[in-house]
């Protein structure tokens, strides 16, 4: 990710105050540290953010704040977008989390399991949700980045 940052921030074409950082699941850890580590970043997405414990019995909460540390102090606009029906994320929880942060974190919330998918016996039923949750999260994307 620093890798690509350092090409846009190199590319005369790129308008650098319009820089942002995006992650999905593990990704959405990624961009976070960058985040975090580049002040002059505008804005953060984080694509179905990892909040949910493993078997170890850890407590959902402070690993979301493991995950995302400092978010508290970030005023910067974040977008999380995060399935419903996600088993790696449980809403009540991202909820609790972002209560404790600036009013510049913001959550939409689509249809569907960690990939967005609604898994339906009618393959294409199901292939016909999963782009419309595309073309959603492309849209949420969009006008959080251009607003």
């Amino acid at each position: 990710m620093l890798l690509v940052l350092n090409l846009a921030r190199n590319d005369d074409r790129v308008q650098q105050e319009q820089i942002s950082v995006a992650g999905k699941s593990f990704g959405s850890i990624v961009a976070w540290r960058v985040f975090r580590e580049e002040p002059g970043l505008k804005s953060c997405v984080l694509l179905t953010p990892l909040c949910m414990a493993d078997k170890s019995g850890e407590d959902e909460l402070n690993l979301v704040r493991e995950n995302y540390p400092d978010a508290g102090h970030e005023n910067r606009p974040v977008l999380m977008l995060a399935g419903n029906a996600d088993p790696h994320c449980e809403l009540e929880i991202l909820r609790q989390f972002v209560v404790n942060t600036s009013a510049k974190f913001n959550i939409n919330v689509l249809d569907g399991n960690h990939n967005l998918e609604m898994p339906d016996a009618d393959a294409a039923m199901a292939a016909s949700k999963f782009d419309r949750n595309l073309q959603l999260l492309a849209s949420h994307v969009e006008r959080f980045l251009l607003g």
